[in-house]
Parts: C-alpha cells; sequence; structure tokens
C-alpha cells in the first residue's frame, strides 16, 4: 500500500500565502496554454435546484506525473445550520501506477485557487488606473476575491458591496470583512513583515455596502460576481465603458450572473 499525505484545511490555511496561490494559477495558466494538462468532463449534480449541488473536476498533468480530481458541494442551508455552505476534498494520484499519493481540503484551496484566478485576469484586462471595485455576493468567495483583488491591484481605494439576499448581509459584511482579511491572509507572510505592513495596508480601503446595484454598476472599474445567480443580476445598459467584468459564479451551464444581451 502507497503512503497517503493528509494536508488540513488548517495547513493549507497556515502555509500557503495568497500570494503563492497567484503565481501557481499563472503556471496553470501556461501549461494549459502549451497542452500540458488534459481537462476530464464535469460532473454536476443538483440535489435541490438553487439550494444544494455537487460538481467534479478532473484532470492530469502527465509532466509533473500526476492525474487527481476535485469534488465540491455546495449546501446553501448549511450556513443556518453553523455549518460550511462550502465542502470539498481533492486527491491526486500517480499518473505511473494510479496510487494515490495526496489528500486535501478542498474548500481552502477552492477560495484560493478562485480568488487568484479572478485577480490576475482583472490585473492583465483592467484598466491600470481603476479605484473602484464592486462585489457582487458576500458569500464564501468574496473574501478570497478582495484579498487578491487588492493584493495585484494597486489603485483600488473603493470597495463596494452588493449581496443579492439582503442589503443587511451587505452591512455586516463590511463591518466584518477588514477584520476577516487579516485574520484569513496575513499569517501566511508571518516570515515577510513587509508584505504584511503593505498588505494590511491594503485591506484598509473604504468597503461601503451596497443597496441599489443598478447605481453601484455605473461608477464601477471592476466588477466581480461570485453568486449561484441563474439569472442576470448585472444588466448590460447599467455599465459604463471599459468596466471590467470578473464573473466568478457563472462556473457552469445553467448559472448566469450578467446580461447575457
Amino acid at each position: 500500500m502507497s503512503t497517503i499525505r493528509v494536508i488540513s484545511r488548517q495547513d493549507i490555511e497556515t502555509h500557503l500565502s495568497m500570494q503563492d496561490a497567484v503565481k501557481a494559477v499563472e503556471q496553470a495558466y501556461v501549461l494549459n496554454a502549451e497542452k500540458g494538462v488534459v481537462l476530464f468532463d464535469t460532473v454536476f449534480h443538483d440535489f435541490d435546484d438553487g439550494k444544494a449541488d455537487m460538481d467534479i473536476k478532473s484532470g492530469t498533468i502527465d509532466k509533473a506525473g500526476v492525474f487527481g480530481f476535485k469534488l465540491m458541494s455546495w449546501f446553501g442551508d448549511n450556513a443556518a445550520k453553523g455549518l460550511p455552505t462550502l465542502m470539498g476534498t481533492i486527491m491526486l494520484f500517480d499518473r505511473a501506477t494510479g496510487a494515490p499519493l495526496v489528500l486535501l481540503d478542498g474548500a481552502s484551496i477552492t477560495g484560493m485557487r478562485t480568488g487568484a484566478a479572478g485577480a490576475i485576469g482583472t490585473r492583465y484586462l483592467a484598466r491600470p488606473d481603476s479605484t473602484e471595485l464592486l462585489m457582487v455576493g458576500a458569500g464564501n468567495q468574496a473574501p478570497f476575491q478582495l484579498a487578491a483583488h487588492l493584493m495585484l491591484m494597486d489603485t483600488i481605494k473603493t470597495v463596494r458591496v452588493y449581496d443579492p439576499l439582503s442589503y443587511e448581509a451587505s452591512v455586516a459584511f463590511c463591518a466584518g470583512i477588514k477584520d476577516l482579511l487579516s485574520a484569513r491572509f496575513l499569517p501566511a507572510f508571518a516570515d515577510d513583515p513587509a508584505q504584511q505592513a503593505r498588505l494590511q495596508k491594503k485591506y484598509s480601503v473604504d468597503f461601503v455596502p451596497v443597496k441599489d446595484l443598478q447605481v453601484a454598476t455605473g461608477t464601477a472599474d471592476i466588477i466581480v460576481t461570485a453568486t449561484p445567480s441563474r439569472k442576470p443580476l448585472v444588466m448590460r445598459d447599467w455599465l459604463r465603458p471599459g468596466t471590467h467584468l470578473s464573473c466568478m459564479g457563472a462556473d457552469m451551464a445553467g448559472k448566469q450572473e450578467i446580461d447575457g444581451t
């Protein structure tokens, strides 16, 4: 029997920085462009439409000698039960023998990867002088998106937050987000006080809850959406020219966060 290394959520949160995640995702993009990976078809099942689902994403990197999968579940009602809404597991296997190698917590890795992916796109495609970011969705993914965007975009001064469920959720999110960002993303830089100080300053931008999404859309330079919505939230006519959109929630067929007309 092969030895399986188990990497917990605590291990990942302690040792994997957002800077590490950004570098890894950029390398993955390059590897994909060079045809160095093979992605298998996604498996998806809706347990309860709009309330509970799961998906399995998998692939192989022959050069690295591994293949693997990630199984993630989202159960929206878990919050009321005091449980995480997003849970999952990642497993990696030896490409030569099929032996299992590593078992990792999937939720923390997914948060870091998705946050990094969204911010990388913004760094290369948004206006370099962008000052206002609109975050649509105040759930699990929002802190990761904000941590990555604030790290990579030096010009952001204001972050507006709109939650489709309630304005009160946006208010609560904005009240606690600075402390959450510091507690969640700074410990990984324990050996780099200068970087910690730089990020702490970036986390000190203004966070403003939004009641009117149309008005906030009209002033935003960057819009990041991270919701499970299956109908448009941001309409085309609300956008001003040059606004960058990063739609992270619409990750498979049936999901839609922006106007498609």
